[in-house]
C-alpha cells in the first residue's frame, strides 16, 4: 500500500498533466468552433490553476486570454472583457505575456468588424 507521503507528491504532477491536457483539448475545441466546450475546459483549467500555490503566471494569463477569445466567439462581451482583464492582472510585469495578450485582444477587437472595435484595436497595439 502506498504511503500518504508518496500520494501527496504524485498529486501535483498529475494535476499539472491534467491542466496541460485540458488546455490542449480546449484549444482544439476552439479551433473546430466548439466554443462552449472550449470555454468549459478553459474555465476548468483556470479553477485548477487558482488552487495551485506558486503556479506560473504565464500559464494562467495564457488560459485567461484564450478564455476571453472564446467568450468573444460566444458573443459574451462582459465575460470577454473580464477574461482579458484577468489575463493582464495575472501577467503583471511580464512584458512578453502582456504583449501576447495585447495582440490577442487587438485581434479580438478587430474581429468585431465595427469601426469602434478597429479603432480600439489600433490603440491597443
Amino acid at each position: 500500500m502506498p504511503s500518504m507521503y508518496s500520494r501527496r507528491h504524485t498529486r501535483k504532477p498529475r494535476t499539472r498533466q491534467f491542466t496541460i491536457t485540458n488546455t490542449t483539448v480546449a484549444r482544439l475545441r476552439l479551433a473546430v468552433r466548439d466554443y462552449e466546450g472550449a470555454l468549459d475546459l478553459f474555465q476548468s483549467v483556470l479553477g485548477l490553476l487558482a488552487e495551485e500555490e506558486g503556479q506560473d503566471s504565464t500559464e494562467k494569463s495564457n488560459v485567461s486570454s484564450r478564455s476571453g477569445l472564446t467568450s468573444f466567439k460566444l458573443i459574451a462581451q462582459d465575460a470577454t472583457i473580464e477574461n482579458f482583464k484577468a489575463a493582464f492582472v495575472v501577467a503583471g510585469n511580464d512584458l512578453y505575456m502582456r504583449g501576447h495578450i495585447t495582440v490577442l485582444l487587438a485581434q479580438t477587437l478587430w474581429a468585431t468588424g465595427t469601426e469602434e472595435g478597429r479603432e480600439a484595436a489600433n490603440r491597443s497595439s
